[in-house]
């Protein structure tokens, strides 16, 4: 048990210790955090003429209410992109030694957050005419904006820190 804990879990603790004292890494693991509580909540409401209520989730449009509701339109798409951003947010947490893919990979996801936000908005246009109601936002539709804004701060980090290390690779 003693070597297990030697040669996997503390030079495991010692990484994480060392990527937590980064800024960007607390942005990036925000970003992450609120891309994947945005992946299981709904982010727009829509009331029909009837008065029946339905949620936009990510993986389709639901009655509210059910326990278990029909999805009316499926919006898989949208749930692929949120998934492909939660996965490349998750591996810039992760590669914080290698800063040029960190850079990388938060312009790519920030563009991913922008057009989950267009496929988002195309949904939400479908849902109003498919279902012939009025769509509300909720308040979980600017999850993907404040991501956006955490790993735009958390680039930012990353460009700091390059431009350190490479004034140090000049005096030197």
């Amino acid at each position: 048990m003693l070597f297990f804990l030697s040669i996997f879990v503390l030079p495991l603790l010692r990484r994480i210790a060392t990527m937590i004292q980064r800024i960007q890494t607390v942005y990036y693991a925000l970003a992450t955090i609120l891309m994947a509580i945005g992946t299981f909540l709904p982010v727009s409401r829509f009331i029909g003429d009837n008065g029946q209520a339905y949620l936009l989730h990510t993986w389709g449009i639901v009655e509210a209410g059910k326990e278990s509701p029909p999805v009316v339109l499926s919006t898989i798409p949208l749930l692929i992109l949120f998934l492909v951003v939660l996965c490349l947010l998750l591996v810039a947490v992760f590669s914080f030694r290698k800063r040029m893919v960190q850079m990388r990979l938060s312009v790519f996801s920030m563009v991913l957050m922008i057009g989950s936000l267009a496929l988002f908005y195309f949904y939400r246009r479908q849902g109003m005419m498919h279902l012939n109601a009025d769509a509300y936002f909720t308040l979980y539709a600017v999850l993907p904006i404040v991501s956006a804004i955490l790993t735009y701060l958390a680039l930012r980090g990353v460009k700091k820190d390059e431009e350190l290390i490479r004034s140090y690779d000049r005096i030197r």
